[in-house]
């Protein structure tokens, strides 16, 4: 029960994240998301070289804001998805991928209801 609370809130968290219109609140996430490093425990260098990876990505999103909807969306929109990246590196680094796909099932019990077999889609390995 544990594993899903964390990751409906991992999901929350991240979402929240695209709703933050101020560069101040970003900071306190920002300091929220290193302090979390520190008491997880995470190997701060390994997730900055996680984020670095997807800078390509990150720089292609902020480009495409800058010309459509100036430097301070795409300033947002940048510290945006950097935030997201490491929480999600957060977060997959305190999981394993089975314990994910138990979690994932449990979390999409509700779907019994319309007859959808949950198991089915843990263990889809077809990708």
């Amino acid at each position: 029960m544990l594993k899903v609370l964390c990751f409906i809130s991992f999901l929350v968290y991240a979402s929240f994240i695209f709703f933050i219109k101020t560069p101040i609140l970003l900071g306190v996430i920002l300091i929220i998301n290193i302090l979390l490093m520190i008491l997880l425990k995470i190997n701060i260098k390994k997730a900055i070289m996680f984020c670095l990876k997807l800078m390509p990505f990150i720089l292609f999103t902020a480009i495409f804001n800058l010309i459509y909807g100036g430097i301070e969306l795409s300033m947002l929109i940048a510290l945006r998805l950097i935030l997201v990246c490491n929480i999600t590196y957060i977060f997959s680094q305190k999981q394993t991928p089975r314990s994910l796909g138990y979690t994932i099932e449990k979390v999409l019990t509700p779907l019994k209801v319309f007859k959808v077999n949950t198991k089915e889609i843990r263990n889809n390995d077809k990708y």
